[in-house]
């Protein structure tokens, strides 16, 4: 069927729903949590399945966080990242200058939304090269593909089902690059993923911060739209990474961006951080629960919740974590992406 035939029939589909009664009223998200399928969710929280619970209680113990079987992510939640290798041990570093403290070992951040699967589909076909859209986003055709496929994939009984009741699920967005990608044509920008299958692929330990209160759909929506596929900060700009950790940066440069000054320019569109913070001089570690008093989501969101914990944190007598050393097929990874792109951090979210 053709992809955008196809899209007519699910937008289709949203108008029956909506006036056969199917999709949630207001009375019933006042209840208890829907249920539909696999999808568990209220209003815009998603109550997520968590597949880290209690798969390490050793290392949930040292790390000083518990995991709870079900987490209640709502929409705009922070995502942290520790990232296993070289380049998340520079940015790690990064966070020593700053002074900022670190006790997971961050390297990465990205941020949670949630969507009907239906429309994700339908925005990204949007935002690729002869869609509707007339926002910035800069999604490329290969690029939209991949994340069409994963929905078709992930989402199928969703996607394809006529009669379909509105659901939510939960999405990562982030910028960042992998070697999969750059193989295939695909350079690192902002890209959208599903959350249970990031996590799956994802060879580091993964944390979310739920928000107290869930962010503007609308607002999520439209800052999606603005910033899919826009690309990862070029080496062109590369003084902006480096500057963002003595906060050198006194503009902000949205052209291209990297992974927690995305994030902090969606919690200043959403009103949650101030427009006095300069979002390239925010580095991930100041998203975590254990920044203290730099925690820039203190107050707004809940302490970091282990999504996935996959290798050894250890504590060294400066009081930062770190992982263990990475394997050759980590480092020869690093390597790769060094040689390619000519920056050390341009893959801190693989």
């Amino acid at each position: 069927m053709n992809i955008r035939k196809h899209l007519l029939n699910i937008s289709a589909t949203f108008i029956v729903l909506a006036s056969t009664g199917r999709a949630a009223t207001n009375d019933m998200l006042d209840e208890e949590p829907i249920t539909v399928d696999e999808y568990v969710f209220k209003g815009d929280t998603v109550y997520f399945k968590n597949p880290c619970y209690q798969a390490n209680p050793e290392v949930e113990d040292r790390i000083g966080l518990q995991t709870v079987e079900t987490v209640e992510i709502t929409n705009g939640s922070a995502l942290n990242f520790a990232t296993n290798g070289s380049s998340g041990n520079v940015i790690r570093a990064f966070s020593k200058v700053k002074k900022a403290p670190n006790p997971l070992g961050l390297s990465h951040s990205g941020f949670v939304v949630n969507l009907d699967p239906r429309e994700l589909y339908g925005t990204i076909l949007d935002v690729m090269p002869g869609g509707s859209s007339h926002t910035t986003a800069s999604l490329s055709e290969k690029a939209g593909r991949a994340v069409i496929r994963e929905l078709e994939d992930t989402h199928r009984s969703v996607i394809c089902a006529v009669h379909y009741p509105n659901v939510k699920a939960s999405f990562a967005i982030e910028s960042f690059g992998s070697v999969g990608e750059i193989m295939h044509g695909i350079a690192p920008h902002v890209h959208i993923r599903d959350l249970g299958k990031r996590l799956l692929e994802f060879g580091g330990n993964v944390f979310v911060r739920p928000m107290y209160e869930s962010v503007s759909s609308e607002v999520t929506m439209e800052f999606m739209k603005e910033y899919l596929g826009r690309p990862y900060e070029s080496i062109a700009n590369l003084r902006e990474l480096i500057g963002s950790v003595a906060d050198l940066n006194k503009e902000e440069r949205v052209d291209n961006v990297f992974c927690s000054e995305l994030v902090s320019l969606f919690y200043k569109e959403c009103d949650v951080f101030d427009d006095d913070i300069i979002s390239n001089n925010v580095i991930p570690g100041l998203l975590g629960s254990g920044a203290g008093n730099r925690d820039l989501l203190k107050d707004k969101a809940s302490e970091d919740v282990p999504l996935k914990i996959s290798f050894e944190m250890y504590c060294p007598d400066d009081g930062q974590t770190a992982p263990r050393r990475s394997s050759f097929r980590e480092w020869l990874n690093d390597l790769f992406v060094k040689l390619t792109l000519g920056c050390c951090t341009i893959c801190d979210g693989e």
